[in-house]
């Protein structure tokens, strides 16, 4: 070991000594280094945490500031949206015009999004391409005509019926899904950090009954809280801005098929669909993709909160959530009849949206 993890290591365990020695300041200077020490080790987390200047070499390039600042910011510059805090007093001075936008992020233009989307549904196109051909050939073995099958008939090992289908929901997953789970994860840092509050509460209120505690104690469960509370806020915003994205992606690749088919379609098919119809395709439908892409995690993030809220209640109160939990059973036939009721009222909209045009 070198000399500085000598002096650390040497500090340290005095300094654990003293702590332990019923609170006994009896070597001043070692707590004195080792909090000399804590600081200038906070100091160089937050020096690391800020970007660096251009290089006096690079000095001459100017910076294009119709750039977004994001890809650019420090890390709690990113954590905290303060690269965003610039347009914000702008739009209060003035009002805002299109010049003073940024630029998109590269990954977030359609010349990216759409290559990338085409590239995993080319991928579905190709699968059921290959079914179908595999199909066509076990039929052809069977000496079958495609046209004269019937459900019928022996020695058949493959159907029509079971040609592959493109799935639009792989092809998103795909292209899209990364960003999406990192946004998962973040969604769970933030459940489980709901719950820490309830613990530190309770802690701080048994310190509050007990007169013997230090008083350490109490600032420790106070500050926890703050902690807990301010950490839960930033992992929440990060946790919406990555869903938001991955919306808005689904949305541009969507809204980008969609035209193409569009300009595609022939003149037998465009009279299966009504130009409102189309319209609703790309407006409407696209964006109904972009609002499920942030609740999505609900599906379960929602049973793990109840399962978690049920097992510290019941730690707490013991049978008594029976009821409440009996009140919560009668209530879903009733949201799932609620939720039948709008989601038909709501077909029954699209379609007069769909005849407007």
């Amino acid at each position: 070991p070198t000399l500085h993890e000598l002096l650390r290591s040497h500090i340290i365990n005095n300094f654990i000594l003293v702590v332990a020695d019923n609170g006994s300041y009896r070597d001043f200077v070692v707590v004195a280094i080792f909090s000399l020490l804590v600081l200038i080790s906070a100091s160089q987390v937050v020096l690391a945490s800020f970007m660096d200047d251009v290089p006096a070499s690079e000095a001459h390039i100017v910076r294009d500031l119709t750039l977004c600042p994001e890809k650019v910011s420090s890390l709690p510059s990113r954590i905290t949206f303060w690269w965003f805090t610039g347009i914000i007093i702008k739009g209060y001075r003035r009002p805002l015009e299109r010049s003073d936008l940024w630029t998109l992020n590269e990954e977030d233009q359609s010349g990216t999004i759409v290559p990338r989307f085409e590239r995993e549904w080319n991928k579905e196109i190709i699968k059921s391409k290959r079914s179908g051909k595999k199909e066509e050939k076990a039929l052809e073995e069977n000496n079958i005509p495609l046209k004269e099958k019937k459900d019928n008939t022996p020695n058949v090992s493959i159907t029509a019926g079971h040609k592959y289908q493109p799935k639009l929901i792989l092809a998103l997953v795909r292209a899209f899904g990364k960003t999406f789970l990192i946004g998962s994860l973040l969604k769970f840092i933030h459940d489980v950090l709901m719950f820490v509050s309830p613990q530190l509460l309770k802690a701080l209120i048994g310190f509050t009954k007990n007169k013997d505690d230090p008083d350490w104690k109490g600032y420790l469960f106070a500050v926890a809280m703050f902690v807990n509370a301010l950490v839960q806020s930033l992992v929440l915003h990060q946790y919406f801005h990555r869903c938001f994205l991955v919306g808005m992606r689904i949305r541009t690749a969507i809204t980008s098929s969609v035209y193409r088919k569009a300009l595609k379609l022939s003149s037998a098919a465009r009279k299966t669909s009504t130009v409102g119809e189309i319209v609703n395709l790309m407006s409407v439908d696209a964006q109904r993709f972009m609002e499920l892409t942030t609740y999505l995690n609900m599906i379960w993030s929602a049973p793990f909160q109840m399962c978690v809220s049920l097992y510290f209640l019941w730690k707490t109160l013991g049978p008594s959530i029976l009821a409440g939990v009996a009140v919560m059973i009668i209530l879903i036939p009733i949201n799932a009849y609620i939720a039948k009721k709008t989601k038909m009222l709501q077909v029954q909209q699209m379609k007069h949206k769909d005849g407007r045009i």
